[in-house]
C-alpha cells in the first residue's frame, strides 16, 4: 500500500502467512534441522580426515620400523632398528628392542662360532683318522673302519646341512629352476646309483620356476635321491618327476614301502623307524633335513604309496 501522509511518501509492505499449525511447525524445524545436520556432517568430514592424516602420519615411522625389522635376521644380525624418526614416546621402547636384538645376536654368534670350531675341529680328526685306516693291512678291518668313519662324516655333514635349513631367510632367496636341480642331483648321484646296480632319471616339466635356495633345495632333494637309491631293489630305477602346479619333486623307487605310522614319523630328527629288509647305517637326519628345508620354503614333504609298489 502507497499513501501520501502529512506531505510524506508511506510504503506499507503486506505480507500473507497461512494460520499457524502443526504441519507448518514441523516444516519449519524439519528446514532447520536440515541445515545444522549439514553443518554437523560436514564437521565430521573435517574431524574423520584430520584424524586420518595424522594417524597415517604417526603411523608412518612404524611402518618403517616394521619393515627395518622384517630385514633382521641370521644373514642380517647386525641391523637395528632407526629411532631417529619416531615419536618421544616410543623411543625408549625401540630402544630396548635393539638391546635385546644385541643380545640375540650375541647368542647367534656365539652358536655360529661354536658351529665353525666343531666343523673345523672334527673335520682334521676324521681326515687323519682316514689316513690312518688307510695303512691297515687287514683287508676286512679296513673295510669295516672306512665304512664307519664314512658314516660319520655324512652324520656330520648332515647336521651341519640341518642347521643350514632351520637357519634359512626367506630374504636371502631367489629364482631356482627345479628342473635344473633335478638333473644335478641326478649327474651327481648316477656314478654311485650305476656302481650299486640302479639307475636314474629325470621327468616331468622342463623348466619350473620357484622362489627359494638352490643350495638347501640341492640337498634335500638329494637326501630323498640317496634315500631311494638305498632302498630300491637292484636294476630297478629311481626317477626324479619334475611337477609344474604344484611346484615341486617326486622320487619314484620300488622299494618295499613304509608302514603308515612311520610316514610322518620318518621326518623326526633321528627317527629310523624299522623298515622291511632295511640294512641301513644312517644316523635319521636326512628326512630331517628335508622336511627342514621344505617348512623354510613353504613346502610340504610326505611319502605315499606308489602305485604297482
Amino acid at each position: 500500500l502507497r499513501a501520501r501522509i502529512v506531505d510524506q511518501e508511506v510504503v506499507i509492505l503486506v505480507s500473507t502467512f497461512p494460520k499457524g499449525n502443526n504441519e507448518t511447525r514441523f516444516a519449519s524445524l524439519l528446514h532447520e534441522l536440515e541445515e545444522e545436520i549439514w553443518w554437523v556432517i560436514l564437521g565430521l568430514v573435517v574431524v574423520l580426515t584430520s584424524t586420518l592424516f595424522a594417524t597415517r602420519q604417526a603411523l608412518s615411522p612404524l611402518r618403517s620400523l616394521s619393515d627395518q625389522a622384517h630385514q633382521i635376521g641370521p644373514s642380517a644380525a647386525g641391523r637395528r632398528l632407526d629411532v631417529a624418526q619416531v615419536p618421544a614416546e616410543i623411543a625408549p621402547l625401540i630402544g630396548d628392542v635393539n638391546k635385546a636384538f644385541d643380545r640375540l645376536e650375541q647368542g647367534y654368534q656365539a652358536q655360529r662360532d661354536f658351529s665353525a670350531n666343531v666343523a673345523h675341529e672334527i673335520r682334521t680328526p676324521i681326515a687323519v683318522l682316514r689316513s690312518s685306516i688307510d695303512r691297515i693291512t687287514d683287508p676286512e678291518l679296513k673295510t669295516m673302519l672306512t665304512q664307519d668313519v664314512d658314516q660319520l662324516g655324512r652324520i656330520f655333514a648332515q647336521l651341519i646341512d640341518l642347521s643350514r635349513a632351520d637357519a634359512a631367510l626367506k630374504t636371502s632367496f631367489e629364482p631356482v629352476d627345479l628342473h635344473s636341480v633335478a638333473v644335478q642331483v641326478a649327474t651327481d648321484l648316477a656314478q654311485s646309483a650305476l656302481r650299486s646296480g640302479r639307475s636314474l632319471s629325470v621327468t616331468g616339466a622342463k623348466k619350473v620356476l620357484v622362489e627359494g635356495n638352490a643350495g638347501l633345495l640341492t640337498i634335500a632333494l638329494s637326501n630323498v635321491v640317496r634315500n631311494a637309491l638305498q632302498y630300491t631293489p637292484e636294476a630297478s630305477e629311481v626317477e626324479i618327476e619334475v611337477l609344474a602346479n604344484p611346484a615341486g619333486w617326486r622320487v619314484l623307487d620300488r622299494g618295499a614301502g613304509v608302514p603308515d605310522n612311520l610316514k610322518t614319523a620318518l621326518f623326526e630328527r633321528f627317527n629310523r623307524g624299522t623298515l622291511a629288509n632295511s640294512n641301513s647305517t644312517g644316523s635319521g637326519i636326512g628326512l630331517a633335513i628335508v622336511k627342514s628345508v621344505a617348512q623354510s620354503h613353504n613346502a610340504t614333504s610326505i611319502i605315499q604309496d606308489r602305485e604297482g609298489g
